[in-house]
């Protein structure tokens, strides 16, 4: 599998699941795994996309 389609995998694994979030021990358990700064830096970036789109959600639907 190229990286590419990993990426695109990873992408449609996200927004067809239900959830659409990772979880902070989900978080924390793949930063403890982590081979590598930009390894941890990748994990923590995609939180916290995931985290935005949460809250944009949140907002435009006036659940504040």
């Amino acid at each position: 599998m190229t990286t590419l389609e990993l990426v695109k995998q990873v992408a449609s694994d996200f927004t067809q699941s239900g959830e659409k979030m990772l979880s902070t021990d989900e978080l924390n358990a793949l930063i403890d795994s982590a081979s590598s700064k930009e390894e941890v830096d990748f994990y923590s970036q995609l939180y916290n996309y995931l985290l935005a789109r949460k809250q944009q959600r949140v907002i435009q639907n006036g659940q504040y």
